[in-house]
């Protein structure tokens, strides 16, 4: 089942998964690696959850105390006790989104390949996920590939990112180096006590304005947050005032826009 995620054969190049390549030996790295497809689920309709990781056991092998241990622990990690004994025709989308990542699970995999896990769920559940993908690299340092639309995902649980346009790798590296570089600008919300004020210094880039309200931009290398602060409760009569940083949507927005080389 899961050994059909790898079924086309690479056009140029080379790849290897924990030494192994993954066309040449697919029942090996099966064994070595788990999936979850958001839009696709591996558990069976008519059946308990509980009777769906029973099918995995026999699948993958798994010995009755590793199976017995696993099983206790991500039932309890993702709070899976008030359903693991009703079909999965019964279940919501996020408790079937918790019941495919312990499927996923079970026998250990090296790596875990995740493709948009958290499409379709509530901020709850979504957020439940989130921590349990960031536990489980740290409980059981399992390396976790995930491909996602939502960059609050990557936000939350990634260390490293690979950024793809037309097939070509732009960006490579940390999450904190890749804000660091290209998070540059940041945006301010100012509320003046006048309607009429106008920001006569060069390095704010004013993006809207409502009456008292104006919405600024400006970039951290000509001007720090606490420079901008300062100017501007220095020069006029503020009411209130709020700074966004740069977010990753952002920055992948505005390098896709703008064709920024990285």
């Amino acid at each position: 089942m899961v050994g059909n995620v790898f079924i086309y054969y690479i056009s140029s190049g080379e790849i290897k998964v924990n030494g192994l390549v993954p066309y040449e030996n697919r029942k090996e790295n099966s064994m070595h690696m788990g999936v979850v497809f958001g839009q696709r689920s591996q558990l069976y309709w008519d059946i308990p959850v509980e009777e769906t990781f029973e099918l995995f056991k026999k699948m993958y092998r798994i010995d009755e105390k590793r199976f017995k241990e696993n099983v206790e622990f991500y039932v309890d990690l993702l709070e899976m006790g008030d359903f693991i004994r009703k079909p999965v025709r019964t279940l919501s989308l996020g408790q079937k989104m918790r019941a495919n990542l312990t499927v996923a699970l079970l026998h250990d995999p090296d790596v875990l390949y995740l493709d948009e896990p958290t499409i379709g769920l509530d901020v709850v559940v979504k957020s439940k996920i989130r921590k349990f993908i960031k536990a489980i690299n740290k409980e059981k340092g399992t390396t976790v590939i995930l491909t996602t639309h939502d960059m609050n995902d990557i936000e939350n649980i990634c260390d490293r990112i690979i950024l793809i346009d037309q097939g070509q790798i732009l960006y490579d590296g940390r999450l904190a180096d890749f804000k660091e570089n290209y998070g540059k600008q940041y945006t301010m919300m100012v509320q003046f006590s006048d309607n009429n004020i106008e920001i006569k210094d060069s390095r704010f880039n004013i993006l809207k304005e409502d009456g008292q309200f104006k919405w600024l931009s400006f970039l951290k290398e000509d001007i720090t947050v606490a420079e901008a602060v300062n100017y501007l409760s220095r020069n006029y009569n503020i009411i209130d005032l709020s700074i966004k940083e740069p977010d990753i949507e952002d920055i992948v927005r505005r390098i896709y826009e703008n064709k920024i080389a990285l």
